[in-house]
């Protein structure tokens, strides 16, 4: 919670590297901790999550656990899940369990929360918690919607590595180097990052050109336009791409075959879509990729353990991931970092 406390946030997600990594466990550490000191709750999610059998896996969960009086936002229909509460009021907001619902516990006990699938609307629910009165709002980051960490909805976010995601050792520190990369990704410098924003802000994207030369592309998503792109870039010899839009492999990839060095702007790392083998492609042509908005990577937290059976030896998986992490890592089943 000093992590918390120190970056001054009143909104933090908690993100998996997949699902059983020791998420739920990382949020309910942060809720025994807040219920310590007395802070007003408000809990919701990216979508479902908290739910005691996981969906996908079909394995049990740990639940989400809350005190009295703690403030949530789930869907109607998760309501039967969810320990003694009240429904305070009913959002406009729609999701495949029905609409969501602003609640308060009546007793400290399980709450299943099945929340927003989009940023916008889980900008509303955060916002409801706000105004209901909760001091810290916690975003249960469902696998799959990395939107919860935009800086635009959370202040912090918590990254949860795990040994379910892999039964090698290197290849869960590889991808969780990988996770940390984008969560730390730079912004560009502010003679760059005003006109940067002001593309961004009309969903366009733009050519950069080293002697100020700009061609704008009228569009917000290059999905299906990469080797077009690629190629106006090199035509126009450009040395930048600022993109409202999503960075994915398919576009690194055609950048890289036909210029030199690549630089691409993005909104923020949530609109980043590469994966870790042509995150090394690009960094090995010397390119970069900078984002217009930071997120906080506030800690990253570790299970050494699979709900399949194998895992690591968590001292060594500590500090491994320890090597790779410019933020504290904690092993909360043993109640410490060390």
């Amino acid at each position: 919670m000093d992590l918390i406390y120190r970056r001054r946030c009143k909104v933090v997600a908690v993100i998996g590297m997949a699902k059983n990594t020791g998420k739920t466990t990382t949020l309910n550490a942060i809720i025994s901790t807040a219920t310590a000191e007395q802070r007003r709750l408000g809990i919701t999610s990216a979508g479902r999550d908290g739910e005691s059998i996981d969906l996908v896996t079909g394995l049990g969960k740990p639940p989400i656990w809350v005190p009295k009086e703690t403030l949530f936002v789930t869907a109607e229909e998760a309501l039967i899940r969810c320990c003694k509460h009240q429904v305070l009021r009913e959002l406009p907001l729609s999701t495949a369990m029905g609409n969501l619902m602003l609640c308060k516990t009546l007793t400290a006990g399980e709450v299943e929360v099945a929340g927003a699938d989009t940023r916008r609307d889980n900008k509303v629910a955060v916002r409801t918690l706000q105004e209901g009165g909760a001091d810290l709002v916690l975003i249960d980051g469902s696998t799959g919607r990395i939107f919860s960490c935009a800086p635009s909805l959370a202040q912090g976010t918590i990254l949860a590595a795990g040994a379910a995601f892999s039964s090698s050792l290197v290849k869960v520190v590889q991808q969780a180097a990988h996770l940390i990369n984008l969560l730390e990704l730079p912004a560009p410098p502010p003679a760059i990052s005003t006109r940067a924003m002001q593309i961004v802000k009309q969903k366009q994207a733009a050519i950069l050109g080293k002697d100020g030369k700009e061609v704008i592309i009228d569009t917000p998503t290059l999905l299906m336009r990469s080797h077009e792109i690629a190629l106006q870039m090199r035509k126009n010899s450009g040395e930048m791409l600022v993109t409202s839009g999503a960075v994915t492999d398919t576009l690194v990839k055609a950048l890289i075959n036909e210029i030199a060095a690549p630089r691409i702007v993005a909104t923020d790392m949530t609109h980043i879509f590469i994966t870790l083998p042509m995150a090394r492609a690009l960094k090995r042509e010397g390119g970069a990729i900078e984002v217009l908005y930071r997120a906080t990577l506030l800690a990253v937290t570790i299970n050494p353990w699979s709900p399949w059976g194998r895992g690591f030896p968590p001292a060594k998986f500590l500090e491994e991931v320890k090597r790779i992490s410019p933020v504290p890592v904690l092993n909360l089943k043993r109640g410490s970092d060390e």
